[in-house]
Parts: C-alpha cells; sequence; structure tokens
C-alpha cells in the first residue's frame, strides 16, 4: 500500500538530496527554487538543518553544503550496500568491460549510487545520486517486482505502455531475478539487473549497460554470469 507523503518531512528531504548533489554549495534561492517554496519558509528549514549539523553555511556568497551530521547516519563500512556489493561489482567489470551500476529504491524512484566505468572509449554514464523513475528502467524493474502496488506506480510513470505487458514482463523478473532495459531509457543503451539480497531483504540492485549494438545479445549472459558470481560470493569471502 503507497504511503502517504508528508509535506514537511518531503521538503526537508529534497532539501538534503539536492545539497548531497551540490559539493560546491547552493543557494537559498536555488533552494526556495528547486521546492517551489517561499524563500521564508525555506530559510526555516535551511537554519534548522545547519543547527542540527545536516548541512553547513559558509563562504561567499553563503551557500549551503551537506554536513557531518549526514554523514552519521550512514552505515558502517562493513555493512553498506555499498562495501558489501564491491566485490562483486568488480569483478563484473573486470570479466564484462561494460558499466557496472549500483541502484537503490527510494520511494517510487531508483537511485543510482556507485558507478564502475569500462575501458571503452564509448560507455555508458549512469546518472549518480538523482531521483529517476522506476519504469523503464532495469534496476527499477527489480524493485518494482518486490511491490505488491506495481500497477499503481507503472499507471503514474509508464502512460505509454500497456500494463498488462508490464506486468507479466514483472513476472517473469521475479522467476529469474533479473530485468532488462532494451532501448526503453535511451535508444543508444540496454542494460540488465540482478537483485541483491541481503540476509534475506532486497536491498538493491547490479546493473550492467552499455552501447545496444554491442551488448543486446549478451545480456541473459551478462545476467547468469553476475548471479554465478553472487551466489560464489556467499559462500567465500572475496570473489
Amino acid at each position: 500500500m503507497p504511503v502517504a507523503q508528508h509535506r514537511t518531512v518531503s521538503r526537508v528531504i529534497r532539501i538534503l538530496e539536492l545539497v548531497a548533489t551540490r559539493p560546491e554549495g547552493v543557494s537559498l534561492v536555488e533552494v526556495a527554487g528547486h521546492l517551489a517554496a517561499p524563500r521564508s519558509t525555506v530559510h526555516g528549514f535551511l537554519r534548522g538543518l545547519v543547527a542540527e549539523g545536516y548541512i553547513e553555511e559558509g563562504g561567499t556568497p553563503p551557500a549551503y553544503r551537506i554536513g557531518h551530521g549526514a554523514h552519521a547516519l550512514l552505515l558502517s563500512r562493513e555493512s553498506s550496500i555499498a562495501e558489501l556489493t564491491r566485490p562483486l561489482r568488480e569483478a563484473l567489470l573486470a570479466d564484462l568491460d561494460e558499466t557496472v551500476t549500483l541502484g537503490v529504491p527510494v520511494a517510487d524512484s531508483v537511485v543510482y549510487l556507485e558507478s564502475l566505468t569500462p575501458s571503452h572509449s564509448v560507455s555508458y554514464r549512469a546518472p549518480l545520486r538523482v531521483r529517476r523513475p522506476l519504469w523503464p528502467t532495469s534496476c527499477g524493474k527489480i524493485f518494482l517486482a518486490d511491490r505488491q502496488d506495481a500497477a499503481t506506480v507503472i499507471s503514474g510513470q509508464a502512460g505509454d505502455v500497456v500494463q498488462a505487458d508490464a506486468l507479466r514482463e514483472l513476472d517473469t523478473v521475479r522467476d529469474s531475478g533479473f530485468a532488462f532495459n532494451r532501448r526503453e531509457s535511451m535508444t543508444e543503451v540496454s542494460a540488465v539487473a540482478i537483485r541483491f539480497e541481503h540476509e534475506g531483504r532486497l536491498l538493491g540492485a547490479i546493473s550492467i549497460a552499455g552501447p545496444s549494438g554491442r551488448v543486446k545479445d549478451s545480456l541473459v549472459d551478462y545476467a547468469q554470469h553476475a548471479q554465478e558470481l553472487m551466489a560464489a560470493s556467499e559462500t567465500i569471502s572475496d570473489i
């Protein structure tokens, strides 16, 4: 069942997400424009976040940057999803030499946390730490296959897709453990993603992507290879 948004919480989260993507800092005017909210209201949120240490203010002209308090919320190095998946992702990059990206679900979006770049001069570059719709990304389909409200999300994000076809595709994703994006987001790019679980819980998805002409006939092999590596990594400390 979808969770109702809380306006104030949503605004605070959007401020943190914006500031996290702007290491050079972001102004009050920019934050207010991003939220489409009055500067006085936004300034109150910013002052509160500064007071709690989640963002910092400084410079000339004044700008807001992510603070130490936000970093304190991150999981430990040993238990963070980035560290848990790093050996697998590095092995996939070495074996397949295509872009390997870690994605996590954030509400009705997918956010790419980290992307490993191949040696090819022409390759896919994943946009990091920004929200993207779950459909039709390969990682997003992994997350949708795990949700009871998938039909509702798809209807809001994929107006030109036949919902019955999309739901059948998600059935296949549940059965196989991997999902495709064949030129659906970008005509020149195709990808496949596998689900990543830890202690029985879906934490994220790992995608392998590249130019369609180079990877389209190998996506199933990529997915099966990734699943085999992941299965092996559950019984050994490193890949």
